[in-house]
This record gives C-alpha cells, structure tokens and sequence, in this order.
C-alpha cells in the first residue's frame, strides 16, 4: 500500500490544498509533497480507498506514489492545525464579499472597518506579494486602482518582524485575522495587527479627557467636602469655647454672690454673752450652734 503523505498537499501553483475540498481538489489534477525539504514529490490524491486489512473506507488523502519518495523527502505529515489554516485562507478566498475587516485600538475599539467587494477585487491564495519575495496567504488586488492587501491567517504564529518590514517598506498593508474566527464562521474580523498600530484612537483620547475631567472634578468635590468639615470643626471649637468661657462667668457671678451673702450673714450674726456666759447672735437669739446666720463657709 502507498504511503500516505498526508491530508495537505501543494498543487501545481504551488497553493496548498485539503484533500476532502471536492470543489478544487481533483483527481486529475498534479499535486506535490509539503515536507520542509522542498522534495516536489508528486502525491496522488485518495479519495474513499479501503484498505484490505481494516475494510473500513479511509479519509480522503494524498499518497506518495508506488516508486516511494525521492531523496530528501522527510515526509512531514501536516498537524491538524495546518488544515485549519488551509481551510481559513480558502474560506476567505471564496467568500470575500462576506467578510469585513475591522482596525482595532490595543483597548478595543473599532478605528476603521474594510470591506472587499467581489467584483472589484481579486483574490488569490499564496501569491508573491509585490516588492517583495514574501507570500501572502490570501493577496487581495484592486482590478481598477492597482492598489495591493494582504492578507494573513493567524492559527499557530503571527507574521514575523521581517516580513511585516518588507510589506511595510513595499507600501502593502497586513490584515492579520484568526483561524479560529474565520472557520467559526465569524463575517466581522478583528485585524490582530491594529492592535500594535493604534495603541490609543480618538476614542481613547476622548475617553482619556472624559476620565481627566471626572478626576478633577471629584478631585475637587472632596476638597470642597474637606473644606466643609473643617469649618464646621472650627465653628463647633468655637461654640465649645464659648460656653467653656459662659461656664466659667457663671461660676465667677455664682461665687461673688456667695460671697456677698456670707458677708451680709456675717454682719447680721452678731453674738453677745448672756448672763451664764453663753453667747447668743442677736439677730435670732439662737445659740451660736444654732444660729441659721452663721456663714456657710469660713473663709
């Protein structure tokens, strides 16, 4: 039985290409090997073969032919996340119209939305990118303005520094959109790129002075509260102050009259010695230990 190279393959324009797609991929159609060396071995497709051991039908793939593989071949059979990002850049390919593409800033917010029309672009999967010698996964090209985007299918790893240098000095933008949110079926696509382009948008810097202007203001509003309890706290010393001082007025008043009193009762007892030598105020004639007129307090 052939060896089996796989369910991804190369076709004859050097695009890659799944195995199960029944719409591209046919059987007369040459398809090469994938593997690191670049061994251009030629793959025949299999499709509903059934093994003689098992009986049970296989998944469509390619096989290396009867001869075997050539020198060099290192026969790298492709992850399941190369299929998804095959399936992602077709996808693309076919359906363009459907897409949009939207530039984001790093907090998230939509800076500027792109959409492909159909029958003003062409699309092609894994073509050279112009003034370049990179390829891009889907190379989108305006057929009236000559105008040149790239795009590119994030699944595993994000474009490198180099080849986003290149594109860059060519003057052809990157679109970098996610595997897993084009085959999930998502028609609105976040650029992964504008994220590191726009770190802050006009919204941002509205945002920005909205928040400046609430700080200043609550900023303020607590300085005004801090204000406000200050006076009362002074106004309350103030008013415990005052009546410290009323308190102690009324006890200098109350004093002098006590005082004042004693000195009129002291004036009124007046005592004189009787006949058995015991002394008697004159004014309530009461023994002096009983005399009401006698001061409250010596002084």
């Amino acid at each position: 039985m052939p060896e089996v190279a796989g369910d991804l393959g190369r076709n004859d324009q050097g695009q890659i290409v799944w195995a199960g797609d029944r719409v591209r991929v046919k059987r007369e159609q040459l398809y090469h090997c994938m593997c690191d060396a670049n061994c251009e071995c030629v793959l025949v497709l299999k499709r509903g073969e059934t093994p003689l051991k098992s009986g049970k039908p296989m998944a469509d793939h390619f096989a290396y032919p009867a001869t075997g593989k050539r020198t060099g071949c290192t026969g790298k059979i492709p992850t399941p996340e190369a299929k998804a990002h095959c399936d992602a850049k077709w996808l693309i390919h076919d359906k363009l119209g459907e897409f949009s593409f939207r530039d984001v800033c790093g907090v998230g917010h939509v800076v500027e939305a792109h959409h492909y029309d159909a029958l003003e672009w062409m699309s092609t999967v894994e073509k050279k990118i112009p003034g370049t010698s990179r390829i891009a996964d889907v190379l989108l090209e305006n057929m009236f303005t000559e105008e040149v985007v790239a795009i590119e299918v994030f699944n595993t790893h994000k474009v490198d520094f180099l080849k986003a240098q290149d594109c860059k000095a060519a003057n052809v933008p990157i679109i970098e959109v996610r595997a897993d949110s084009v085959n999930a079926g998502t028609r609105v696509l976040d650029n992964e790129r504008s994220c590191d382009e726009w770190d802050e948008c006009v919204e941002c810097v509205e945002a920005k002075k909205r928040d400046e202007q609430m700080r200043v203001q609550r900023e303020f509003a607590r300085k005004q509260s801090e204000l406000h309890r200050l006076k009362e706290e002074a106004e309350q010393r103030e008013i415990d102050e005052r009546n410290k001082q009323d308190l102690i007025e009324l006890g200098k008043r109350n004093r002098a009259r006590q005082l004042a009193r004693d000195a009129n009762l002291a004036r009124e007892h007046q005592v004189m010695p009787n006949k058995i030598g015991r002394t008697r105020c004159l004014t309530c004639k009461f023994g002096y230990s009983n005399c009401f007129h006698k001061p409250k307090a010596v002084e």
